[in-house]
């Protein structure tokens, strides 16, 4: 009596959370699959990189003084079918922030790298520069 009423009582209820399972395990398993074959995409494109010249940015300093060393770092990037091919150098920007820099002794900065969507930044390097600060004129 007591398999009986544990295999047959609320055997609707059963059965619907045995099929909610199920679909919730074929949902699942697809998305990985989907997932997996996008990481594949994106390996099997092979990387571009660009020489690229460091922007500095000041929301109140003058950057005209101001230098990075070095002033070009190499960005490799890679991306959807297609993409990494169709980009040009001029769509990957990089950025030094010079907010807080003490114009008085140099610093360093990691860069901002921005790229357009669908876009991976694999590498920068280096990952930061040397900010030289203007030489004082001597009196």
């Amino acid at each position: 009596m007591f398999l009986r009423d544990l295999i047959l009582k609320d055997a609707w209820l059963k059965l619907f959370s045995l099929a909610l399972a199920v679909l919730i395990w074929f949902t699942v398993s697809i998305a990985i699959r989907n997932e997996n074959a996008l990481n594949n995409g994106l390996a099997a494109q092979p990387p571009r990189t660009f020489s690229l010249r460091v922007n500095l940015l000041s929301a109140t300093a003058d950057v005209h003084a101001f230098r990075a060393n070095p002033e070009f770092v190499e960005v490799t990037v890679r991306g959807e079918t297609g993409s990494p091919q169709e980009l040009q150098a001029r769509d990957v920007h990089v950025l030094a922030d010079l907010t807080g820099v003490d114009p008085a002794r140099n610093a360093r900065r990691r860069l901002e790298v921005s790229a357009p969507p669908g876009v991976e930044i694999v590498r920068v390097i280096p990952a930061d520069v040397e900010i030289l600060a203007p030489a004082k004129p001597a009196k």
